[in-house]
């Protein structure tokens, strides 16, 4: 479903929030993160009681232009409330040009930004070195005006914003909630096979019974899973 959101995200939003967006809902999706842990509840606060917003400095990549994965440092979730302790959230990045593409060019810009901030020569410094000396949320709105200070996505504008999208789309958004990346992050690995335990850790699930409720399966997923035992 969210190569369908791509084009609208194009069609309602200026190229660098459309690159935002697309890039936001991508890693929502493969990082299997909370809404809380995405977005934060309010315009003047990047962190709740229950969740620490990710940061650019604590993105990295694999390899520097040709990543396969992104890692992001997640210093507190709704099963681990102890700030001392990271947790690194592994984000596969698909090789679809469609998918990578706009997560490239929002870390460029990101990087781009940085070096201003910091009056860093184009050139001196490599875009992971910019993005890990970065102490902002990741995902945030990017404006014409420079004279705008940068405000983050914050919960209610995901919610809002995901929800118009299914409606444009035909979709019944009321069958649909904040959660929904999440869900689709564990049910596509529940369909590719990957097991139940792996996909506890990997989304960061306290129980087996917790995760269940994540998972979406069609009976000919099922049958064909049972074919390949």
């Amino acid at each position: 479903m969210l190569l369908e959101f791509y084009p609208v995200f194009k069609e309602n939003f200026s190229p660098a929030n459309s690159d935002m967006l697309r890039s936001l809902t991508t890693c929502a999706e493969k990082g299997m993160f909370r809404p809380g842990e995405i977005a934060p509840p309010k315009e003047k606060t990047t962190e709740s009681s229950l969740y620490c917003i990710i940061k650019v400095k604590g993105i990295k990549v694999d390899a520097w232009p040709n990543y396969r994965y992104l890692t992001a440092d997640l210093k507190m979730h709704k099963t681990n409330h102890d700030h001392a302790v990271e947790q690194l959230v592994t984000i596969p990045v698909p090789q679809d040009s469609h998918i990578r593409a706009p997560i490239t060019r929002l870390l460029k810009r990101i990087a781009a930004k940085q070096a201003l901030r910091m009056n860093v020569l184009p050139g001196t410094m490599t875009v992971p070195e910019l993005l890990a000396c970065c102490d902002r949320p990741i995902f945030e709105w990017d404006y014409e005006d420079c004279d705008s200070k940068p405000k983050p996505v914050i919960y209610s504008e995901l919610v809002e914003i995901t929800k118009h999208t299914l409606t444009i789309l035909g979709y019944d958004h009321s069958k649909y909630n904040e959660h929904s990346f999440r869900i689709g992050g564990a049910t596509d690995l529940a369909a590719l096979g990957v097991p139940r335990w792996k996909i506890m850790l990997l989304g960061r699930w306290k129980s087996l019974s917790s995760m269940v409720r994540y998972t979406r399966i069609s009976s000919e997923c099922i049958y064909k899973l049972h074919q390949e035992l």
